[in-house]
């Protein structure tokens, strides 16, 4: 990922990354891929899950806005 977008979190204009992901050797031989979804820290505060900052009529129960940080999305590959 481009070091562009390797942010997690956003606060007063700074981007971070806050949020990593360990893994021990075993695993490691399974992860495909890793990346951040971007659905959280780039929507606007009036989206928020913390609804003190927003008019009620626009929360909606659904995965973009759901916390102040961007979740990791790791791609592995199992035993089937």
């Amino acid at each position: 990922m481009p070091a562009a977008l390797r942010y997690g979190h956003l606060f007063d204009g700074l981007a971070g990354e806050l949020d990593h992901a360990m893994v021990g050797r075993q695993l490691l031989k399974r992860v495909t891929s890793a990346t951040i979804w971007h659905i959280n820290s780039d929507e606007p505060r009036i989206r928020d899950h913390n609804t003190e900052y927003n008019p009620p009529g626009l929360y909606q129960p659904d995965a973009f806005r759901s916390s102040d940080h961007d979740p990791l999305v790791i791609g592995l590959t199992l035993p089937g």
